[in-house]
């Protein structure tokens, strides 16, 4: 289906839908016909949408093609200029709005303000199956919620007061006896804590990793409401 483009933009339509970032006294947005379009392209500026709808590489609005069937000039074009304004604001210093799931600009993730906050590590012991009572290992963690999702044990390889565990199943704690591998690996911080990691891939990014590169299970033991699921047992 052929769209017939008599106007790329529309000014009123425009500070209509987004008076927060367009203003009618200064004319950010203007009608645009196939022949003002030629006259323009060159100091006209557009961000272009890639393959998963988000605006991400800034291009020269000659990117826009009249001559093409099937594309929405209008959505396409408002939304370019809608990331390039509130890009402009910002850095004008004035207050900037943003909706989740819209943020093309990336004013969400630069306005969180982090800080650091006092955490608390919990020691839980992880029995090595197979041993004597006096055969276990203690992890140190800021998710103990989090160990009904363990796969694995790790350390570090060059660690001596665990290389005798390696290769060896430990129990997870509270799971009825759920064995995992006790595995080695460099990404292990041997100064950290006990020196001891347990592999959770279903609630943190770098287990994640691990998990993928070793090829170990992921487990998900949350519910979308911050709730244990049906992993955790009885504790569900």
């Amino acid at each position: 289906m052929a769209i017939s483009p008599p106007f790329l933009l529309s000014s009123r339509s425009v500070c209509t839908l987004n008076p927060l970032l367009f203003s009618k006294r200064r004319h950010f947005c203007f009608p645009v016909s196939h022949s003002r379009f030629t006259s323009i392209k060159r100091r006209s500026f557009a961000v272009v949408a890639s393959e998963n709808g988000v605006f991400t590489s800034p291009e020269l609005a000659k990117s826009f093609d009249f001559t093409s069937e099937e594309r929405i000039y209008n959505w396409l074009a408002f939304e370019s200029w809608s990331d390039i304004m509130v890009r402009y604001n910002r850095m004008r210093g004035r207050p900037t709005l943003w909706l989740p799931g819209t943020d093309h600009a990336g004013i969400a993730t630069q306005e969180v303000e982090y800080s650091e906050e006092p955490g608390t590590l919990y020691y839980i012991k992880y029995r090595v199956a197979g041993g004597s009572r006096s055969d276990f290992l203690t992890i140190a963690t800021t998710r103990p919620e989090t160990l009904f999702g363990d796969v694995a044990i790790a350390v570090h390889p060059q660690d001596e007061r665990y290389s005798k565990y390696i290769g060896k199943m430990a129990i997870v704690p509270m799971t009825f006896g759920r064995h995992v591998p006790i595995i080695s690996d460099k990404y292990v911080d041997k100064d950290f804590g006990t020196g001891v990691l347990k592999i959770s891939p279903g609630h943190d990014h770098n287990d994640y990793l691990l998990a993928r590169k070793l090829g170990l299970p992921i487990l998900n033991v949350m519910n979308k409401d911050g709730t244990l699921n049906e992993v955790a047992g009885l504790y569900w």
